[in-house]
């Protein structure tokens, strides 16, 4: 299921609400385990080039 591109921790627990998580907020703003963060920091968004 794609959502689109998180530009910040709003957009991720909107994607996350969308596939079914009421606790979204909480978990991305208490680092839960179930999110695996790539190619930076946790909570730190980068514009993307293509």
């Amino acid at each position: 299921m794609d959502f689109g591109l998180a530009r910040d921790d709003h957009d991720l627990a909107e994607f996350l609400r969308r596939a079914g998580l009421d606790d979204a907020d909480q978990l991305v703003s208490g680092d839960s385990p179930i999110i695996q963060w790539r190619g930076g920091r946790a909570h730190e968004y980068e514009a993307g080039g293509g």
